[in-house]
């Protein structure tokens, strides 16, 4: 069900996302910068005034990354580090002695986003809702054009990369994958798929929301496709076959 604020419809999951927002950050212990950046050392904790390139040294474990409207969110086993207004800025995600462990940057506006300087793993978001150009660096990387049908162009490097796509991110199109790379369909299901097509350079995987998922890659073995339930597949041109990966 959807209300209208201001000639402005909002659906009631959207109140309760800005109120699940709201609450985690009023919740949070505010983090302050020293001379070698940020501490997260576990809980739940707000980063308000990071700048880019700022470092945040992690002396928590790590259990996953997400983005909340212009908030960076990593989440740990004890709570949630959220760095308020993040988009645009370079995050130097490092370890206990300073040395950087790896890289994020969650675009903010349609555009290049380059990788290829760096050569710790790093993750890059593009704008919602905009067509982006994601290129990986080369210690290996996590790309994901962001949400919006608006198509994307992912490209791998030279290090494994994983490749986050959605069945209503748009038609993507996935660049320089190598064998060991994944292709990451993180709310796709079997049964969403309405058709694969394999050809010596590409693979086309069709999907029941009308947008097609293209991955070039020329390889005996492809890159491996996840779906939302961990399961993973492979064509291997070899036997003309989709296989378990």
């Amino acid at each position: 069900m959807n209300v209208s604020i201001g000639g402005h419809s909002i659906s009631f999951s959207e109140i309760k996302d800005s109120v699940s927002s709201f609450l985690t950050k009023a919740a949070s212990k505010i983090l302050h910068k020293d001379l070698s950046g940020y501490t997260y050392d576990g809980g739940w904790s707000l980063i308000e005034d990071f700048l880019h390139g700022d470092k945040v040294k992690l002396a928590s474990d790590m259990l996953g990354i997400e983005v909340s409207d212009n908030d960076f969110v990593l989440n740990s086993s004890t709570g949630k580090l959220t760095i308020a207004d993040s988009r645009d800025k370079l995050i130097d995600f490092s370890d206990g002695y300073g040395n950087t462990g790896f890289y994020a940057y969650v675009a903010g506006n349609a555009g290049v986003v380059d990788g290829r300087a760096f050569v710790n793993f790093e993750v890059i978001v593009g704008a919602d809702n905009q067509s982006n150009n994601l290129i990986a660096g080369y210690g290996g990387s996590q790309l994901w054009g962001g949400i919006g049908f608006s198509a994307d162009i992912l490209t791998g490097g030279l290090g494994i990369d994983n490749f986050i796509i959605g069945k209503n991110d748009g038609s993507d199109y996935v660049a320089g994958a190598g064998s060991d790379d994944t292709v990451s369909l993180y709310d796709v299901s079997l049964s969403d798929i309405v058709a694969t097509a394999v050809s010596d350079n590409q693979i086309a995987v069709a999907l029941n929301t009308g947008f097609v998922v293209t991955v070039e890659n020329s390889d005996s073995v492809t890159p491996a496709f996840q779906l939302s339930d961990g399961t993973s597949y492979r064509y291997n041109r070899s036997t003309a076959a989709w296989q378990s990966a």
